[in-house]
This record gives structure tokens, sequence and C-alpha cells, in this order.
């Protein structure tokens, strides 16, 4: 419209009228200042942050509630993912044969005129093994054990080695171990975008970072007391990984102040990292101390760390209802709050409209 260009134009040679004024009237000792303050070293800001340890006091409660639930959860996933291609094979995919399962003549290879007597018929339980002769110069006096056995050489893996179907079954399980054990990755790949859209969405953080652990506890309870199929529990596994990973990054900036996001992110990484080499530690000295066996102690402690976590996680929903539900509540803003924000939008183009038809009626 000619007429409302016309009015944005005068406004325009209006408002710079004003600014040539204001101009014009600034002290010449005010630009000797300035010159005199670009040779100086610039300050920082009020704004600018000097890190100092006393920070970390300042950060809030739940930050720390959220370091201790990173580091026990992570410390019962992790851990057990390094270990779970071993744990399959002692449980369920390389299991070690019942007393009494021998070969005919306990001195020959296994072969079909020499087989094994009171063996499982299952391809996932180890065959047993000769004892008392030689191979490849070595001679064994007792019976052959998994340590003697070396699967990588040709010696003992070869279809024409005496312990041919030792390697051949041992290599059978590892496939399998291998894929099971890829169950909680291929979950939290396919589920952790929808998780994610789901708590911005709907929220709950807290909540799930209670039900995460609770998940885990029965995870390694069915793994270390029972004999069921481990794909269950590694399904279970994988859904809690997605859960909790979903809610406890996103946290960080929801319970610390903007300018030490940075510094909590450090801190709560530093800890998980500190969770993941220590627990490691524990677990092979609880096998050590289980004759070299992952069931069911190992098991045990994962189990009892979820529970650790399941605690904390019932505390930090009991903190957060009490103040104000900041991990709690949605992150997408409702529909209401949608429109009230465009109707003020639409309020603070109305008022601008109204100055600029005063300031041209002032011209005229």
């Amino acid at each position: 419209d000619p007429l409302e260009s016309s009015i944005y134009t005068i406004v325009d040679i209006h408002e710079c009228d004003h600014t040539l004024t204001l101009t014009s009237d600034r002290d010449e000792n005010d630009i000797s200042n300035e010159n005199d303050i670009s040779n100086k070293p610039v300050q920082s800001s009020q704004n600018s942050i000097d890190f100092s340890w006393s920070d970390l006091w300042q950060l809030s409660h739940i930050f720390w509630v959220l370091v201790v639930l990173c580091v026990v959860i992570y410390g019962c996933i992790v851990p057990f993912n390094n270990i779970s291609s071993s744990l399959l094979l002692e449980r369920d995919y390389f299991m070690t044969p019942p007393d009494g399962c021998h070969l005919q003549n306990s001195s020959l290879c296994e072969s079909s005129s020499n087989p094994p007597v009171n063996c499982p018929s299952s391809q996932w339980f180890q065959p047993p093994l000769p004892g008392n002769l030689h191979i490849d110069g070595t001679f064994y006096s007792t019976q052959l054990t998994a340590s003697n056995v070396d699967c990588s050489s040709d010696t003992w893996s070869a279809s024409s080695a005496c312990t041919y179907t030792y390697c051949s079954r041992l290599s059978a399980a590892e496939s399998q171990a291998s894929v099971v054990m890829s169950i909680p990755y291929i979950i939290s790949s396919a589920c952790s975008p929808v998780m994610g859209f789901l708590i911005d969405t709907f929220g709950f953080r807290a909540v799930i970072s209670a039900i995460a652990p609770m998940i885990l506890i029965f995870v390694h309870l069915f793994l270390g007391l029972t004999s069921v199929s481990p794909i269950g529990p590694l399904v279970g596994q994988g859904l809690a990984y997605t859960g909790f990973v979903a809610v406890l990054w996103p946290a960080v900036p929801l319970v610390v102040k903007p300018q030490m996001v940075g510094l909590a992110f450090g801190i709560i990484t530093s800890m998980h990292n500190l969770g993941c080499a220590v627990v490691p530690l524990v677990v092979a000295a609880v096998y050590s101390d289980s004759n070299n066996c992952y069931i069911p102690n190992v098991e045990w402690l994962f189990a009892s760390l979820g529970v650790v976590g399941f605690i904390v996680g019932l505390y930090m929903n009991y903190y957060d209802v009490r103040h104000q539900s900041v991990l709690n509540r949605a992150s997408i803003p409702k529909e209401e709050d949608v429109k009230q924000s465009r109707n003020s939008s639409n309020s603070s183009r109305s008022d601008e409209s109204t100055m600029r038809k005063s300031l041209l009626e002032e011209s005229v």
C-alpha cells in the first residue's frame, strides 16, 4: 500500500532525525574516552564465568541424584555387555556336560567308533575331551581341559584334529551368543528416537528412571537363577537401556543453571566413566572367587546394582514431586500455551502499529 509505505518512510526519517540529534549532542570528551578505552585490555563482561571448585556446591541436589543413578545403572549395563558373550556360553550355548559324560574310550579321539557316553544330545553342551594321548608332540597324561585346547590353531580345529568336534561346537556357540547379545543394541537403535519423542511429549523422566532399574533386576534374576531362554531377558535389558539413556542426558540441563550445563555434563560423564572402570574390577573379583563361573554370583552383583538404582529412582520421584515436577513434566508446550504465545505476539504487533501511527501524527 503506497500510503503505508509513506508512513513507514516518515517514521524512519523521524527516528533517524532523533538519532542524528543524539549523536550531535555527544560530548567530544566521550569520543576521546572511547579511543582511550580501545587501547585498554578487554575486560570480561558480567556474564562471563570463571570456574571455581566452589561451583560444585552450587549444583542442585537433584543433579547429584542423577549422577548416582548414572553410575549405578551404567555400571549394571556396560560391564554386563562386556562379559555377556562369555556368560551366555557358560549359561546357554557351551555348557559344561554333567558328571558321567565321557568318551567310550577316553584315551582315543571322538569318532563314530568312539562315541560319547551318558552325554546330552544337545549341541549346546561341550563334548567330552580325551586324555592320555599325544597331540602335536605333546603328551597329555590327564583328560584335556578347555585351557589346553586352542581352537584358533589348525592343530586343534582342523577336520582331522582330535578335538575337531569340540572346536566346531565352540565356534557355533560363539556365533549364536553374538547374535543374542546384539539384541539390546538393536532395540536401543530402533527405539531411542521414538522413546525420546514420547518423553518430550509426555514427560515422566523420573518415572522411567525408576522403571529402568526395576527391569534390570528381573533381567539378572532370570539370567542368574533360571534356565529360561536369554532372549527375553536381553529384550528387557534393551528396553531398560533405551529408556534410561533417553531420560538421563536430556535431564541434565533441566536441573542446573544454564551457565553450568557444561560443567554438569563434564561431571556426570566423568562419574559414568569411573563407574564403568570400577565395576568390571568387582566383577572380575567375584568371578575369580566363584571358581571362574559367572552364574549365579556375578548376576547377583548386577541385580544388586539394579536394586540400588531402583531405590534412587524412587527417591528421585519423591523429590521431583515436591519441587514442581521438573523432570516428570513434558518438554513440548501444550496447545493452550501455544495459543497464549500467539495472542501475546499479535498484541505486540498491534502495539507496534499504534506506536508507528502516533509517531506519524507527531511528525505531521
